[in-house]
């Protein structure tokens, strides 16, 4: 059943996904949890939409967002995009650590830290089975969601 966001234009789930960014960001410096859960929710409606959209909707919509100026918007595009394009966001993230704000720098801290103990789980589990070492797979559903 597609979602009343996945009839909307590219432009509106853009929209969506920042306010719900912004809106996450808000929540945590006020330590609000009702606010920031709020504003994960929209962050993980939007990338649904796009997911819906086909393969490479969530690349296509967020890539640009990797170089935005505000930096809230650069991270949640980053957390998003972990498992589509990790060649590409993972130096934004640990540039973020490094040097963004608190919030930013907490962010891409706990999504670099969630990726990496996603990605030995999958070693591991791969090397119980006699299999390869690869990471997990891109497609899965909610990988790369806020809460995920």
């Amino acid at each position: 059943m597609a979602s009343e966001l996945e009839t909307k234009s590219e432009a509106e789930i853009l929209e969506h996904f920042k306010a719900g960014a912004k809106r996450y960001h808000l929540g945590e410096m006020l330590l609000e949890p009702e606010i920031q859960k709020q504003g994960g929710d929209m962050v993980n409606a939007a990338i649904d939409a796009w997911d819906a959209k086909g393969p490479n909707g969530r690349e296509t919509a967020l890539t640009p967002m990797l170089d935005d100026p505000d930096l809230h918007f650069r991270v949640e595009a980053a957390a998003a995009l972990i498992w589509v394009v990790p060649d590409r966001v993972i130096p934004i993230l640990e540039d973020l650590y490094a040097h963004g704000p608190d919030e930013v720098s907490d962010a891409a801290r706990v999504t670099l830290w969630v990726y990496r103990r996603d990605l030995q789980e999958e070693q591991k589990a791969r090397e119980r089975q006699g299999g390869g070492v690869e990471g997990p797979d891109a497609g899965e559903a909610g990988a790369g969601e806020m809460g995920a």
